[in-house]
C-alpha cells in the first residue's frame, strides 16, 4: 500500500513537469485594423483654480445697500476693500458674494473694488455706481422753531446719524430723522436772514440750494394807538413774528427804531423813541424781521408838546474831546443859530486862542462850521468869552480880561477888529448885553473870584466913537442873593431884566435909561435860556439835568405877572446848556444830551446836540 502511493506521487510530478518548446516556422501575421479605445465610466480632469469676475449687480445703489459679485473661484477666506473700508460679506462661497456698502470712508468718484483672493489680487474698475441724490421739494415760509421737511430721493446717510447732514448759512445743523426718501430738522432761532442757503449731505455728495429756505413776510395789520407820546408804549399788531425772541425783530417809528418791550406771535410792543422827526405827522410803522421788512402808513401823530427836529454829533461844534456845547452867549440871526466855540479844549497854546462859529441852518436843518477865529491870549488858561448879536451881521466879543478884552467880528467876511477896552475896577463875568434903540447896553453878571459879587451896573457902547460910557446900576433891594441876573426880555423899546441865584427881583429898563422895579419873581432861576414870544417872556433853567431839565416859567409884560407853564414841559430828553429862540411860527430849543442812558440803536449818543421845536401856538395862552 505504502509502495503504490510513492509511485502515484511520482507519476504527479512527471505529469506537471514543462515539455519542450516547440518552434514555429510559418511567418508572422500582423493585424492593421486599430484597436479599440474605451472610456472610462469616470474620466478625472486637472481642477483651474484661475480666479473669474464677472459682474456685480445691482448695478446702482444706495448707501448701505446689498451688492452681488458673480465669478468663479472664490475662496471662503476672500476679502473685498472699496477705498480705506473692508467690506462686510454677508455671504460667499466659490462663485458668488454678498456685501454691503458703508455708509464712508470711499471716494463716490473712485468705485474700485479691491478682491483679496488670499492667492490673487485682482482691483475690478468701476464695478458701481451710487444713484445721485435729488431733491424734489422744500416747502416755504417756515417759521423760526418750526419743523422743515426737505422731500427727495436717495437722501441716504448712516442711519444713526444726526450731524454732518444740513448745513444752513455755513451752520451745522442738527436733524430730527431722516431716510432715502426726506430730512427733518428744526429751524434754529440764530437764523438772521430772510432768505437762507441750504446744504444737504448725502450719497456722499453735497447738494446746494442757495436760498432756499424762506422766513415767512412779517404783516402789520394794526397798531393800538395812533396818537403817540416819546416814551409810552405801542403794540403793533400783525402775524409772523416770533415770541419772546425779541432780537430777531427791529420796530421802526418813522425812522426812528424803537426799544422792543415784548414780542410775541401776534404783536410786538415797542416804546416810542427819542429821534429825529422832523413833523409831528410820523404816519408809518415798520416792522423787520430776519432781513424782511414791511413798512405800514397808520397816519401816526406826535403829540409831545416837543419833537427833535435836527442834531448834531458830539464833535460837530467843538471838533475837541466830547463835551462841546453851546455858549452861553449863543444868539439867533437871519434864519440861523450861531454858538462861538471854544477850539482849543480850554486853554491857551502858544500866543494865540483859536475860537469859531458853529452855524446852524434851520430851513436846511443843517450844520456848518465857520472859519477859526485867532485871538491874542497869554500861555496858560483863557478867560471866559461872550457874545453878542448886533442883528445886522456883526457880533461883539467880549473876554472876561483887563484889556485886550472887546471885539467886533463880521459874520459874512470873517473879519475880526479890535475896539475900545471895556474897564472897570474889578473884571466883570458873563455880562448880559442888548441893543436897545440902536444902543448897545452891557452889564450885569458878577465879579470876583470863587465868591461871586453881583454886579449890578449898566454901560453902553458906542461904536460911532469906539468909546464905553458909564449908565447907572440896578437898584439894591435888601434880601437878595448873591446871583447874578441872567435874562432880559426887550419889549416896546424897554428891557426887562431878572432872575439870578435867589434874586427875585424884576426891573424895567427905560429908553431913559431909568429903572422901574416889577413884580417880583416867584421862582427864580440862574442861568437861563430865555425867549421872548409875543408879550410875554419865557425862561428855562440852562443847566442842570433831569429829564425836564426844568421848569418853563412865564412872564407877562403887560400884566406883570408869573405863571408856570407846565405844558410846556419837555420829556425825554437830559439836556445841558439850553438855547433858545423863535423862527418861522416855532420856538426851538438847543442843547446837549446829557443822559449816559440811552439805547445802543438810537439815533443820538450823549453829548449830541439836538435841536426841538414846538410850534409858537404853544405858548401863546
Amino acid at each position: 500500500m505504502k509502495f503504490l502511493l510513492i509511485v502515484f506521487n511520482i507519476f504527479i510530478i512527471i505529469s506537471c513537469s514543462k515539455s519542450p518548446e516547440i518552434v514555429n516556422t510559418e511567418p508572422e501575421i500582423i493585424n492593421t485594423e486599430p484597436e479599440e479605445v474605451l472610456e472610462p465610466e469616470n474620466p478625472v480632469y486637472q481642477k483651474d483654480s484661475t480666479l473669474i469676475i464677472d459682474s456685480v449687480f445691482p448695478q446702482l445703489v444706495d448707501l448701505g445697500d446689498t451688492l452681488n459679485l458673480k465669478g468663479k473661484n472664490f475662496n471662503r477666506d476672500i476679502r473685498l476693500t472699496l477705498g480705506q473700508v473692508q467690506l462686510k460679506n454677508l455671504f460667499n462661497n466659490d462663485s458668488i458674494i454678498q456685501f454691503e456698502i458703508p455708509y464712508w470712508g470711499f471716494d463716490p468718484d473712485s468705485l474700485i473694488i479691491d478682491i483679496d483672493n488670499r492667492d490673487t489680487i485682482v482691483a475690478f474698475n468701476n464695478a458701481f455706481q451710487l444713484y445721485e441724490p435729488v431733491i424734489d421739494s422744500i416747502p416755504s415760509n417756515y417759521g423760526l422753531r418750526d419743523t422743515v421737511v426737505v422731500y427727495g430721493k436717495h437722501l441716504t446717510n448712516y442711519p444713526e446719524a444726526v450731524n454732518g447732514i444740513i448745513e444752513l448759512n455755513n451752520d451745522r445743523i442738527s436733524v430730527l430723522d431722516h431716510s432715502k426718501d426726506s430730512i427733518r430738522f428744526i429751524l434754529p432761532y440764530n437764523v438772521n436772514k430772510h432768505e437762507n442757503d441750504l446744504v444737504i449731505r448725502a450719497q456722499l455728495r453735497e447738494i446746494v440750494r442757495p436760498k432756499s429756505i424762506v422766513i415767512p413776510d412779517p404783516v402789520i395789520s394794526g397798531v393800538s394807538n395812533d396818537s403817540l407820546l416819546i416814551g409810552e408804549s405801542l403794540t403793533i399788531y400783525g402775524s409772523n413774528f416770533f415770541e419772546y425772541r425779541d432780537y430777531l425783530h427791529e420796530v421802526y417809528i418813522g425812522e426812528n427804531r424803537a426799544e422792543i418791550e415784548e414780542v410775541y406771535s401776534d404783536s410786538i410792543i415797542a416804546k416810542v423813541p427819542l429821534g429825529l422827526y422832523r413833523d409831528r405827522n410820523i404816519n408809518n410803522v415798520t416792522v423787520k424781521v430776519v432781513e424782511k421788512e414791511v413798512t405800514k402808513d397808520f397816519g401816526l401823530y406826535l403829540k409831545n408838546t416837543w419833537y427833535q427836529y435836527g442834531r448834531i454829533d458830539n464833535l460837530g461844534l467843538s471838533g475837541i474831546g466830547d463835551r462841546g456845547h453851546t455858549s452861553n452867549w449863543s444868539f439867533y440871526y437871519n434864519n440861523a443859530f450861531y454858538s462861538l466855540q471854544d477850539r482849543d479844549g480850554g486853554l491857551c497854546y502858544g500866543d494865540f486862542k483859536k475860537l469859531g462859529f458853529s452855524k446852524y441852518n434851520l430851513d436846511e436843518n443843517s450844520w456848518e462850521t465857520l472859519p477859526d477865529i485867532q485871538i491874542a491870549c497869554d500861555s496858560g488858561r483863557f478867560s471866559g468869552f461872550h457874545t453878542y448879536s448886533l442883528n445886522d451881521g456883526n457880533v461883539y466879543i467880549y473876554l472876561s480880561r483887563e484889556t485886550d478884552n472887546f471885539y467886533e467880528y463880521d459874520l459874512e467876511s470873517g473879519a475880526l477888529t479890535p475896539l475900545q477896552d471895556f474897564q472897570n475896577v474889578d473884571v466883570v463875568k458873563e455880562p448880559m448885553g442888548f441893543v436897545l434903540n440902536n444902543t448897545f447896553y452891557f452889564g450885569m453878571g458878577r465879579t470876583g473870584g470863587t465868591s461871586t459879587n453881583p454886579n449890578r451896573k449898566l454901560w453902553k457902547f458906542e461904536e460911532s466913537t469906539n468909546s464905553w460910557g458909564y449908565v447907572s446900576e440896578m437898584p439894591f433891594v435888601e434880601g437878595q442873593g448873591t446871583g447874578d441876573h441872567s435874562s432880559y426880555f426887550i419889549k416896546d423899546g424897554k428891557a426887562y431884566i431878572g432872575n439870578g441865584w435867589q434874586l427875585y427881583d424884576m426891573w424895567e429898563f427905560t429908553p431913559e435909561e431909568t429903572w422901574i422895579r416889577k413884580t417880583d419873581l416867584v421862582n427864580p432861576v440862574g442861568g437861563t435860556a430865555f425867549v421872548k414870544v409875543e408879550n410875554s417872556g419865557y425862561y428855562h433853567e440852562r443847566h442842570g439835568l433831569g429829564h425836564t431839565g426844568g421848569t418853563f416859567h412865564q412872564y407877562d409884560i403887560n400884566l406883570d405877572t408869573y405863571s408856570m407853564r407846565e405844558d410846556l414841559t419837555i420829556t425825554g430828553y437830559l439836556l445841558e446848556s439850553k438855547s433858545m429862540f423863535v423862527h418861522n411860527g416855532f420856538v426851538y430849543f438847543i442843547g446837549y444830551t446829557g443822559s449816559p442812558f440811552l439805547p445802543d440803536f438810537s439815533s443820538i449818543k450823549r453829548y449830541d446836540h439836538v435841536v426841538l421845536r414846538t410850534e409858537i401856538s404853544n405858548f401863546i395862552d
